[in-house]
């Protein structure tokens, strides 16, 4: 399976220069080295919907969110059922998020 740990692992190794984003040759070469080839206008296109600051680099959490989309009711659902489990629930309620590492994995 290819969960967010291996996505995380393979930015990782996209990210040439070690600066923790992805800049539009960076990303380019990541996919083609996933079998996913775009040409220029679709490269483009990519990048810009993945770059919302328009910094000119794509973050992890860009990344994240371009390939996610929006919290459905349902998800949103799943999510508040997965806290209630971890914690107890509460909206006041914190916990480190090494504890949140150890306790729930996701790569399912």
């Amino acid at each position: 399976p290819f969960g967010l740990g291996e996505l995380r692992r393979h930015l990782a190794l996209m990210d040439i220069d070690g600066n923790l984003t992805l800049d539009e040759q960076e990303l380019k070469t990541g996919f083609q080295k996933m079998g996913l080839y775009l040409n220029n206008r679709e490269m483009d296109e990519v990048f810009y919907e993945f770059d919302k600051d328009k910094s000119g680099a794509v973050s992890y959490d860009e990344f994240m969110d371009g390939i996610r989309g929006v919290l459905t009711e349902e998800r949103a659902v799943l999510v508040e059922q997965a806290w209630d489990l971890l914690c107890g629930g509460g909206n006041d309620v914190t916990m480190p998020v090494e504890d949140l590492a150890r306790t729930f994995d996701c790569q399912w």
